[in-house]
C-alpha cells in the first residue's frame, strides 16, 4: 500500500513535470513502446534505435535475475520474462476504453497533490519489499 501511494506520488509529480516542460518546448516521438526501443516490451530482441547497449542492459538484467534463481529447481527467468512479454502483446487488445481517448491527462488538483506529497514525505525510506517472489517484473535481486 505505502509503495502505491508512493508511485502514485511519483507519477503525478512527472505528469506535472512533463505538463511544465511540454507547454515550453514542443516535442515529437521518434518510437512507441511496441519498438522495444529502451526495454524489452514486446521482443526480448531490442531495436538498435536507440544504441545497442539497451540490448546489453537487458541480457544482463535476465542473467543476473537467472544467477539468483540458480538453487531453485524449476525457476527460469528467461522462461518468465517471455510470458510477460507475450502477455504485453495480447493484453492492451483485450482492454475496453470507456471514454474515446481512453484516458484523460489532467493535472492533479493541488489539494490531492499536497496531499499525496506530505504522505509521500513522511514515509519515504520506510518502503519494504511487498513481491518477494523472484521474477522479470521488478530487479528484487540486487
Amino acid at each position: 500500500m505505502k509503495i502505491a501511494i508512493s508511485l502514485c506520488c511519483c507519477l503525478f509529480s512527472w505528469i506535472q513535470l512533463a505538463d511544465s516542460q511540454n507547454a515550453s518546448t514542443s516535442t515529437s516521438s521518434s518510437y512507441t513502446y511496441t519498438d522495444d526501443a529502451s526495454w524489452a516490451v514486446r521482443s526480448s530482441t531490442l531495436s538498435k534505435m536507440l544504441g545497442e547497449d539497451k540490448q546489453v542492459l537487458y541480457d544482463r538484467y535476465i542473467e543476473e535475475c537467472q544467477k539468483s534463481v540458480s538453487n531453485r529447481p524449476g525457476a527460469h527467468c528467461q522462461l518468465e520474462d517471455n510470458y510477460r512479454l507475450e502477455m504485453n502483446k495480447h493484453q492492451p487488445s483485450s482492454v475496453r476504453n470507456y471514454t474515446k481517448a481512453g484516458y484523460k491527462k489532467i493535472r492533479a488538483p493541488p489539494e490531492l497533490f499536497d496531499l499525496i506529497l506530505n504522505f509521500y514525505n513522511q514515509n519515504k525510506g520506510q518502503d519494504e519489499i511487498e513481491w518477494r517472489d523472484i521474477n522479470t517484473y521488478h530487479n528484487m535481486w540486487e
